[in-house]
């Protein structure tokens, strides 16, 4: 989905209907792997307690918090191009 987008960048559709598609999966994505590596915390801490080290814990974290933020940030990506659309069309 992301080439998709990459596409209609490059092709100049950056503001379409299918730009917003495609950034709605990705959104959803990234919802998806985060939910998916929050899931394997509990694992990631066990792994921190056995071998004591804190830093393994915060690995996981990261890999939770990070397609989360990749998420919200296309969420608003998304919204922008809508807008954008929105007043494409107003003024045709």
């Amino acid at each position: 989905n992301t080439f998709k987008l990459l596409i209609n960048i490059e092709k100049g559709n950056a503001f379409s209907k299918q730009s917003v598609k495609t950034l709605k999966y990705i959104k959803y994505s990234g919802v998806i792997f985060s939910i998916l590596y929050f899931l394997h915390l509990p694992f990631f801490f066990f792994v921190a307690q056995a071998d004591d080290a804190p830093g393994v814990a915060a690995i996981g974290l990261i890999f939770t918090l990070a397609p989360l933020t990749i998420a919200i940030f296309v969420s608003l990506l998304q919204k922008i191009v809508q807008n954008v659309i929105e007043v494409k069309s107003k003024k045709n």
